[in-house]
């Protein structure tokens, strides 16, 4: 799994928005997206290579 958290809001030193940054690994990383929460402060996406449950990968299931 890969969790990525990015500060929403502009700064003079930051090379793109949080939201850029996400909307890049999504579309580019060839993960599937499990979580995804946006607050005005920040966005956060949990992401993985198989979307399946844990219990059904491992499984227990």
């Amino acid at each position: 799994m890969f969790a990525a958290c990015h500060w929403r809001h502009d700064e003079s030193d930051f090379v793109q928005s949080g939201d850029a940054v996400h909307e890049a690994i999504a579309s580019r990383s060839g993960l599937i997206g499990l979580v995804h929460h946006e607050e005005a402060d920040f966005v956060l996406d949990v992401l993985a290579v198989d979307g399946r449950p844990v219990s059904e990968r491992t499984g227990l299931r």
